[in-house]
């Protein structure tokens, strides 16, 4: 649920009916739910590969990707032995990241896997991952859920 909302913003009572609804959804597939807290996609990963599934699915925020992937975010010395090291404990488990759509607040336009702004220096790194659908978009979302950031 963190990865969805701002970083100072409250949970509102829509906000939980809205994310009961995707557990339920979600659900319905067949398919084992878990909300988490885990503030890092990469040590959520690593979690649950202790019960050692076959694969596991995790949906964030593309702005969490945005995030991931600007070297603004990181020691400009350690940037790419921590992206790698992020990169490395997410996707070497079979993991497959959904990211969910957000409304950028100065464009006024969702940002996708598509459109997201990405360091030139992390570029190549990123196509790999969507060219090879380890970062798939989730598609068919409800635009009055997407959230400003």
């Amino acid at each position: 649920m963190g990865n969805v909302l701002d970083e100072n913003a409250s949970i509102t009572d829509e906000d939980l009916v809205y994310f009961a609804e995707r557990a339920e959804y979600l659900c319905s597939t067949g398919n084992n739910i878990l909300v988490s807290n885990f503030r890092r996609n990469n040590h959520l990963a690593e979690f649950v590969q202790t019960f050692k599934p076959k694969n596991v699915g995790i949906a964030t925020n593309v702005s969490n990707l945005k995030n991931i992937f600007n070297t603004d975010n990181y020691n400009k010395e350690q940037y790419t032995n921590e992206l790698l090291s992020y990169i490395s404990g997410m996707f070497s488990k079979n993991v497959k990241l959904y990211a969910y759509p957000y409304l950028d607040k100065k464009t006024n336009k969702i940002v996708t896997t598509k459109n997201v702004p990405v360091s030139e220096e992390a570029k190549p790194l990123f196509d790999f991952l969507i060219n090879n659908k380890y970062i798939v978009d989730i598609e068919n979302f409800d635009e009055k859920f997407v959230k400003t950031v």
